[in-house]
């Protein structure tokens, strides 16, 4: 309850070779009193039907480097931080819509 995962966006990239890749944005807040030192979440797109049609996993904080190529800092109290994930092979059945995100891992300091 003291995670909040915001500003779901969804978009889609296209190189020359017509290859398509899916981005989704957001935003993670810390309401806690720790800090977040690594925070998984699982993503499940659906179809048109509801059914799930990819389930994946990511790690918005922890285990990714900073845009300098540095260990990602822990998430303190009371702070936010961007995050992008991206998939470069979503279903054909895949209804367009943002997935279902859930936590599935919480490592706090």
């Amino acid at each position: 309850e003291n995670i909040l995962i915001s500003q779901l966006e969804l978009s889609r990239w296209e190189n020359f070779l017509r290859q398509e890749v899916v981005y989704l944005d957001g935003v993670v807040a810390n309401r806690g009193d720790r800090a977040i030192a690594a925070l998984e979440v699982t993503l499940e797109f659906r179809d048109p039907y509801g059914l799930v049609v990819l389930r994946e996993t990511i790690r918005p904080i922890g285990e990714q480097l900073s845009a300098f190529g540095a260990p990602q800092q822990p998430l303190p109290p009371g702070q936010s931080r961007s995050f992008r994930a991206g998939f470069e092979h979503m279903p054909a059945d895949w209804n367009q819509g943002a997935p279902d995100i859930r936590i599935t891992g919480l490592l706090l300091q």
